[in-house]
């Protein structure tokens, strides 16, 4: 994997196009000295900026970056008007995240005009922005100006954090959905109803984990990466489904998962939130789902 990333990486720098480019995640944490060495599932996880935003259309594009054969290549908008392609080589997979040079020169001068402090959704971006400086970067192409933009924006942590009443109001919702998704099954809707436990409420709890680890200062990944490697077994457990497409096994798995909510919520607000446990399981009770 090692040959593979430094082959898209020499084709990456040697575009002239690209006038910034930055390395994330396992490979970022190998650069640096630390870490182990990405395994051969690892993908090559960069953010370039770039002069010439039309040419990641073009799935010729891909061919630059590696000898090895290319098996599917996909461009999509992935947030804030961003664009993301995703390249699959036999040796191995590259996500590149595609950022516009001279937005991100306005939003460097900007940023270093204090912009930030007046204008709310310029801040707003800035975060979303910083959130991934957050965690492990390397850049291998830019010039210092970029460095110390990149380094600003790590250090400003100005995160997208849910704030505890949106916690309360997010943990409300959920107990709805939960009731929507023990109709489901009542009604015989299984998959239906398993997809939204792992959509809905399983998906809330990940950010609600997310949340509690950032103000505790500990290190966290988001959408539930590496939950086995950093998270011990007393939070772990927040976010862990085990079950079949069956009745009593989905009920429980919900039920589970609202315990769940709530005791994070608690955690991270130092309130339970209004709704009432033992609803649910009266709820379940009375659609024999138990």
């Amino acid at each position: 994997m090692v040959d593979f990333f430094s082959e898209v990486i020499a084709g990456l720098k040697a575009a002239n196009h690209i006038r910034v480019c930055v390395v994330f995640g396992s490979f970022a944490r190998f650069l640096h000295g630390f870490g182990d060495q990405p395994d051969r599932y690892s993908d090559v996880d960069v953010q370039v900026i770039t002069d010439d935003l039309p040419i990641f259309r073009d799935e010729s594009w891909p061919k630059t970056l590696s000898s090895s054969p290319l098996l599917s290549y996909t461009h999509k908008a992935v947030f804030g008007g961003v664009n993301k392609a995703t390249v699959i080589f036999d040796g191995g997979g590259v996500d590149v995240v595609i950022l516009d040079h001279r937005s991100l020169l306005a939003a460097r001068f900007l940023h270093s005009s204090g912009f930030s402090s007046i204008s709310g959704k310029f801040r707003a971006r800035m975060a979303s922005f910083s959130d991934l400086m957050r965690f492990d970067y390397c850049m291998v192409k830019g010039s210092r100006k970029w460095e110390e933009f990149y380094r600003e924006a790590g250090l400003a942590g100005s995160r997208l954090e849910i704030t505890d009443s949106e916690a309360q109001s997010l943990s409300c919702a959920a107990f709805a959905e939960a009731i929507n998704i023990l109709g489901r099954i009542e009604r015989g809707e299984l998959i239906a109803a398993q997809r939204l436990l792992h959509l809905e409420l399983v998906e809330l709890n990940i950010r609600l984990l997310n949340e509690l680890r950032e103000r505790r200062g500990e290190y966290t990944y988001h959408r539930g990466r590496r939950a086995e490697q950093i998270l011990p077994d007393d939070l772990r457990k927040y976010i862990l489904v085990d079950s079949r497409c069956n009745k009593i096994e989905l009920t429980h798995s919900t039920l589970d998962t609202m315990r769940s909510n709530r005791a994070l919520i608690k955690e991270i607000t130092g309130t339970l939130p209004i709704w009432n446990e033992d609803y649910l399981l009266r709820y379940a009770c009375i659609q024999k789902l138990l």
